[in-house]
């Protein structure tokens, strides 16, 4: 299924090389959504699994680097898992919030950012395990 997928990064960026951005660019912004998501910090699921999500995370991107020089598809993998629940995470992060009543409008919109360049990256990602040779299934 190839409709989920783009030829370059911001149209202009050769693929190989929006995935450094992507990683790097996606590490300080895990890190700022962990931060700012400290606010669930009272909830024990939050607490512990979070962490680890994002410790994962952190090592799917540097996978991403690595799959720029050695190019290989299970490489990209791990990243697009951490993606999905990370997306998931912010998206859960956010109704949370929302429901407990937080009217901090600067983190909203941080998660907002998060979210949205999140499915953007996942887009851009899927693209270079395509390009690679991965398939989802069969």
């Amino acid at each position: 299924m190839k409709a989920f997928t783009v030829q370059k990064f911001i149209g202009v960026i050769e693929l190989k090389w929006g995935m450094l951005i992507i990683a790097i660019f996606d590490i300080l912004l895990g890190l700022l959504g962990y931060l700012v998501s400290g606010v669930l910090s009272g909830d024990e699921v939050f607490r512990y699994i979070m962490p680890l999500c994002y410790f994962i995370h952190f090592i799917g991107c540097i996978l991403i680097i690595v799959s720029i020089f050695v190019q290989k598809y299970q490489l990209v993998i791990c990243y697009l898992i951490t993606g999905i629940i990370r997306l998931a995470f912010v998206v859960t992060i956010f109704v949370v919030q929302i429901i407990k009543g937080y009217n901090d409008i600067a983190m909203y919109i941080v998660e907002i950012i998060i979210l949205v360049l999140g499915i953007y990256f996942m887009i851009c990602v899927y693209s270079w395990f395509v390009q690679l040779g991965g398939k989802l299934c069969c």
